[in-house]
C-alpha cells in the first residue's frame, strides 16, 4: 500500500519566468551536484522562500534539473524539451533571497541562476501534439462545489500541519476539513484519490501524469471542487512528484477495477477524448550537466 499527498499548485511557482525582470537574482547561491541516487520524501525536498516561515532563504535538496526547469517556466513535464539526462541529474541549491522579494520573482531568480551556473539557453515554440481533451459528459459534471469558508484545524505552533487521515470504509483517504489537497492511496491494484477544493486544472495534471499524455481542461468549470475517484493502475506510469518518481506497483493483486478513462466518465461525469492540439513548449538549447564552481 502506498499513500501520496499532492498539494495544490503553490503560488510560489505559478508565474512563468518569461516576462520577469532580468535583474531578479538571489543574493548568494550555492549549487552543487547531488550524490544521492534516488529521490524519496526523506532525501528530496524544497524548503523556504517568500510566503514561508523562512522567506529569505530557499533550499533545493536532491532535485532534478528537469523539475527545476518545470518550476522556472511553470510548465508540465511534456512542455519542457530537454536532454534525457536532465531528468536524472540532481542538484542541491541553497540560496539567499533578497529581503522583500515576492513569490512572483522566484522563477526569474532561479532562471538567472541556471543561466549563470549551467549556461542555460532556451527558445519557445508551439508543437502539435496528440492530447486528451477533458470535457463535461452528456449528463453533466458530478464534481461537488467546495465550501471555501471551512478553515483548517487549529494546531500547536511548530507542529506538523494535518494532511491525510485513515481511509474510510471504501478505502478512500480522508482529508481534514479546510485542508486543500489531493490524497491518493493504492491497495490491491486500485488507486483511490480524494480531493478537497481542487481546480479542474489540477485534476487534468493528475490525469496527464497517469496517462503519459497532455490532458487539456476544456470543461469551462472554473471553481474549486471536492471529488473522489478510484481506478485500476494496471498499465499506467509510475507516479512523479516535484521530488521525483515514486514507484507505485502496477498491480498488488488482480484489481478488477475500471480503467482511468471509464472512472473519469462514470465517477466524475467528465470524459477524455483524443485530439490534436497546439502545445506551447520550451526547448532547451543548452544546459551544462555540471554547474560552474561556487
Amino acid at each position: 500500500m502506498k499513500v501520496i499527498a499532492l498539494a495544490a499548485c503553490l503560488t510560489l511557482w505559478c508565474v512563468s519566468a518569461f516576462g520577469q525582470s532580468n535583474d531578479a537574482k538571489f543574493e548568494v547561491a550555492s549549487v552543487r551536484p547531488s550524490t544521492e541516487a534516488t529521490t524519496t520524501p526523506a532525501n528530496s525536498w524544497i524548503h523556504g522562500g517568500p510566503g514561508t516561515k523562512d522567506p529569505e532563504r530557499i533550499e533545493f535538496k536532491n532535485i532534478s534539473l528537469k523539475v527545476i526547469l518545470m518550476k522556472v517556466y511553470a510548465l508540465q513535464d511534456y512542455q519542457i524539451s530537454a536532454p534525457e539526462w536532465a531528468s536524472t541529474t540532481r542538484v542541491n541549491i541553497v540560496a539567499n533571497v533578497p529581503p522583500g522579494a515576492t513569490a512572483e520573482q522566484l522563477p526569474a531568480m532561479l532562471r538567472n541562476l541556471l543561466v549563470e551556473r549551467f549556461n542555460l539557453a532556451v527558445h519557445r515554440e508551439t508543437k502539435d501534439m496528440t492530447v486528451y481533451e477533458l470535457t463535461v459528459g452528456k449528463n453533466g459534471s458530478k464534481l461537488q462545489t467546495a465550501d471555501l469558508t471551512v478553515l483548517p484545524p487549529e494546531r500547536e505552533p511548530g507542529s506538523r500541519p494535518p494532511t491525510i487521515g485513515k481511509p474510510d470504509s471504501a478505502g478512500f483517504p480522508q482529508i481534514p476539513p479546510g485542508v486543500h489537497l489531493m490524497g491518493g492511496r493504492i491497495t490491491n491494484g486500485i488507486m483511490r484519490w480524494t480531493a478537497r477544493a481542487e481546480a479542474v486544472a489540477d485534476l487534468a495534471n493528475l490525469l496527464g501524469s497517469e496517462l503519459e499524455r497532455p490532458v487539456l481542461d476544456k470543461t469551462e468549470l472554473s471553481g474549486k471542487y471536492d471529488f473522489s475517484i478510484a481506478y485500476s493502475r494496471i498499465g499506467l506510469r509510475q507516479w512523479v512528484t516535484a521530488r521525483g518518481p515514486i514507484g507505485l506497483p502496477e498491480d498488488d493483486a488482480p484489481s478488477g477495477g475500471p480503467t482511468l478513462q471509464k472512472a473519469v466518465e462514470d465517477q466524475l461525469g467528465l470524459k477524455l477524448d483524443l485530439k490534436k492540439d497546439p502545445i506551447y513548449v520550451v526547448v532547451i538549447d543548452r544546459l551544462d550537466k555540471v554547474p560552474t564552481e561556487n
